[in-house]
């Protein structure tokens, strides 16, 4: 994430916060999966946003997608 995305992210935080929804963890998604294979999990799937809009939202007529680089779907299993 370079430094113009983490200040967006950061902002979106600052306003869910005040509405009670904090966000806790601002994680690098390859220091994630480092993690969860040194936890003993093998099987890991991780989506970006473009992915989750190509494997969720492909064939929508109304043209949703996810937007940003905030989205992710991490999937891990033992």
């Amino acid at each position: 994430m370079n430094d113009t995305q983490r200040r967006r992210f950061e902002a979106l935080a600052e306003r869910v916060a005040r509405i009670g929804e904090p966000f806790r963890l601002f994680l690098d998604p390859s220091e994630l999966e480092g993690h969860l294979r040194r936890l003993g999990f093998t099987d890991i799937e991780d989506l970006d946003s473009d992915a989750i809009s190509e494997r969720y939202f492909r064939d929508r007529a109304d043209g949703l997608t996810v937007r940003g680089m905030a989205a992710r779907l991490l999937r891990a299993f033992r």
